[in-house]
């Protein structure tokens, strides 16, 4: 049988979703000018831990024309899209005396070979896509997305006043959302979200994320409990739209019974979607990921 050669690998990222409150309508030149000034900052690091620094030390762009994504990609907004590659540095803080990474000049300087303990830094590579205002970090990465959260919200008061001007959420494992809907009956559900900048979804996302907008709401924590005996409807737009909204724009904690009376929890503060990157062998990978992205949250 002849074997056919993979056409695409496949690359497991977190995704971490920024959000700037902003009337700029060119929602691609803004983030794209918020992480250009991130990168610009002058000897900025954020701990991590008791012992690690994390550095935002290589932002390289690249910009592919509409027309050179392929057809599929016409319609949409821009003539030019803009794809990231970031680099991290993780280095270890606690040795004053042998510093391994120069946060000044973003140089690194390698560790000493004879030592049994080499506290060089760790480069770790990265995605940023302007134009869905979404960074992917590769889930084998040696640092957490919470890391990188903590890292931009850190970079982001130096930009703004206080954190009203933006959010930062980690999108949230799907299969694990999706368990609410297998409940026999869902009694309470904890919703802690924000609206999106997408204006993408099922009709029940749009209804929520709308009342949010229109509320001028920038960050919502609900509680929804059942009537005794009954179940909270989860078709309802107000329940459904609150659950789908928390996939990339917050959290939520869900309390139900299965089709055996048992109580089940489903909490996602810490159950991370692992999406797959998919990178055309042959190709540049910039591109690939751009086209892949694009096709998931703007086609």
């Amino acid at each position: 049988m002849k074997l056919q050669k993979k056409e695409y690998t496949e690359l497991p990222s977190y995704i971490i979703n920024v959000k700037i409150h902003s009337e700029n309508t060119d929602k691609q030149e803004l983030y794209s000018s918020i992480f250009r000034q991130v990168f610009g900052f002058s000897d900025f690091t954020v701990k991590i831990g008791n012992k690690n620094g994390l550095d935002l030390k290589k932002l390289d762009k690249l910009s592919i024309s509409k027309s050179d994504l392929g057809q599929e990609f016409k319609d949409l907004e821009y003539e030019n899209y803009e794809v990231f590659l970031g680099e991290f540095v993780k280095y270890k803080i606690e040795d004053e005396n042998d510093q391994h990474y120069n946060t000044k000049s973003k140089e690194l300087k390698p560790g000493d070979p004879n030592a049994i303990e080499k506290p060089n830094a760790i480069q770790i590579p990265f995605y940023i896509i302007p134009a869905i205002h979404r960074i992917f970090l590769p889930v084998n990465s040696r640092i957490t997305p919470l890391q990188v959260k903590l890292f931009f919200e850190k970079a982001l008061l130096e930009i703004y006043e206080s954190e009203e001007y933006f959010n930062i959420d980690i999108a949230k494992s799907i299969e694990t959302i999706e368990k609410i809907y297998k409940f026999a009956s869902l009694k309470r559900l904890q919703l802690f979200i924000s609206y999106t900048n997408d204006d993408l979804g099922g009709d029940a996302k749009i209804f929520m994320d709308t009342l949010l907008k229109d509320a001028n709401v920038n960050k919502c924590k609900a509680e929804y409990n059942a009537e005794k005996n009954e179940s909270l409807n989860v078709d309802a737009k107000l329940i459904k739209g609150g659950i789908e909204l928390s996939k990339e724009n917050g959290e939520l904690i869900a309390v139900g019974e299965n089709e055996y009376g048992n109580k089940e929890v489903v909490n996602t503060k810490n159950k991370f979607e692992e999406y797959s990157l998919k990178i055309k062998n042959g190709f540049n990978p910039l591109i690939s990921i751009l086209k892949d992205t694009l096709k998931n949250w703007r086609l």
